[in-house]
């Protein structure tokens, strides 16, 4: 008879050693991306330097198309700033760290550039290295979230109640939680991971400030532990990550490559603006998603060189406010261009 449960137990995947550039701890799943750009005082960048393989470090709006692999275990924190970690590579089937319920079989999720949960697998990106298929269906990917852009928080003066905008977080939350800012109508918000201390009908309440004045709003969801869903982490070329931008008046830069979630709904005191740089790779793909309504400015992105969808109009620039609004391009086609090949605004210039 066959014996099942050894193919239970041990669906397909690769592991490397690899070295973390960073201090924090690492959640088992937690998405990292290579230090291909990686200097020393004596290794410089025209020297031979095996390291740039070798080492990792939580992904940003700089390394996202070099994805590496998920956290296989927990880590802790280790304050010498380099550790050895086991890492599942593109290709394997493993568990990766969520933010978002889940479906087996179903859509994809891709791994978080963003500052205030890096690599947890929350919206969908593109497909490729840095994305993954659920193979497991998990309704607890985050308890209570307010990112979909329907709602926000309100902070008070003390920076650590927030006030739902929607719904009973008490409902699904406990004191112990976690919760993830994940965007902000202010800087004086600090994105990034709080633990609830206390919880009402209305309001979160987490132990340590998020904001250090006024009574900003933020984007955030809450998770419980860390919720984990086997998944077919794709391989092939880079998905480039995603990211959720706050659209605070003035310069909110934006990622090359990957997709880029505008957080909403929020009134900006002016235009949040970004440039869209040059893509490096024939083929390479971008797109821009409102989640929620932009009212009074709106969220303004400056293409470098690019063409508008009939080919022959030059695209200067992309202006997004309606909760829906998506711009999707593709590099290197029209000599050297952003091409836009999907546009549901109206903000084109």
């Amino acid at each position: 008879m066959l014996d099942r449960s050894r193919f239970e137990s041990q669906p397909f995947s690769e592991r490397h050693s690899v070295l973390f550039n960073g201090t924090v701890a690492l959640k088992e799943g937690q998405g990292l991306c290579y230090k291909r750009d990686y200097t020393s005082a004596t290794e410089l960048a025209a020297d031979e330097i095996g390291y740039r393989d070798t080492q990792v470090e939580l992904p940003d709006g700089t390394n996202n198309l070099w994805f590496a692999g998920v956290a296989s275990r927990n880590y802790a924190a280790d304050t010498s700033g380099l550790q050895r970690v086991e890492i599942f590579i593109p290709g394997s089937v493993c568990r990766v760290a969520i933010g978002a319920d889940v479906t087996m079989a179903t859509g994809i999720i891709t791994c978080s550039a963003g500052a205030g949960d890096p690599g947890r697998f929350t919206y969908g990106g593109f497909a490729g290295k840095g994305s993954a298929i659920p193979l497991q269906t998990n309704a607890s990917g985050n308890l209570f979230a307010e990112v979909s852009g329907s709602a926000v928080g309100t902070l008070d003066a003390t920076g650590k109640i927030i006030t739902a905008g929607a719904g009973d977080p008490s409902a699904s939350v406990a004191v112990g939680d976690t919760v993830y800012g994940v965007a902000r109508s202010a800087t004086t918000v600090t994105r990034g991971a709080y633990t609830v201390s206390a919880v009402s009908a209305t309001t979160i309440t987490v132990s340590t400030a998020i904001s250090s004045s006024g009574t900003p709003t933020i984007n955030y969801y809450v998770v419980r532990g860390n919720p984990t869903c086997l998944a077919y982490l794709m391989d092939g070329e880079e998905s480039g990550l995603q990211e959720l931008l706050s659209p605070i008046s003035g310069a909110v830069q934006s990622m090359v490559g990957g997709v880029t979630y505008i957080a909403g709904p929020y009134t900006p005191a002016g235009d949040a603006t970004s440039t869209l740089a040059n893509g490096t790779r024939f083929g390479e793909l971008k797109a821009f998603h409102l989640l929620g309504t932009l009212t009074t400015n709106d969220y303004l992105v400056t293409v470098t060189g690019g063409e508008q969808l009939d080919g022959s109009t030059d695209l200067a620039s992309m202006e997004f406010d309606a909760a829906g609004d998506v711009s999707m391009l593709v590099w290197g086609g029209l000599g050297g261009k952003w091409r836009l090949l999907t546009n549901t605004g109206t903000g084109l210039a």
